[in-house]
């Protein structure tokens, strides 16, 4: 069984940032504050998301995440790297949890904040 990891790298963006990393109040606001972070998805981000049943063409057009470092400022790049791992659109590239324990984040003694 796999688990979706999304949620638990929402969970852990919002312990490391004490607040919530999406703060949406409804549906379409909790999507672009998705979009605003990650980048509103295209099939250049996630290819064959335009064919999905509800994808807009019109929903405002975000830049694609760099670094959540823009978003989080005590992170390290093996966080940075992990939560990019967690949180991608396309669900082939996003971590199971036998991966994301695997990242290197959980096998270093330095994996403190910046």
């Amino acid at each position: 069984m796999n688990l979706f990891l999304g949620s638990a790298g929402c969970i852990f963006a919002e312990m490391l940032h004490t607040s919530p990393l999406f703060k949406g109040d409804c549906e379409i606001s909790q999507l672009f504050c998705i979009f605003q972070i990650l980048g509103t998805p295209n099939d250049k981000l996630w290819p064959g998301v335009s064919l999905l049943p509800n994808y807009k063409i019109d929903f405002p057009q975000w830049p694609q995440l760099n670094s959540f470092s823009q978003y989080l400022s005590s992170i390290n790049e093996q966080i940075d790297d992990l939560l990019k791992h967690c949180l991608c659109y396309q669900p082939e590239q996003r971590f199971t949890a036998q991966q994301a324990l695997q990242h290197s984040y959980f096998h270093c003694s330095n994996n403190n904040l910046k």
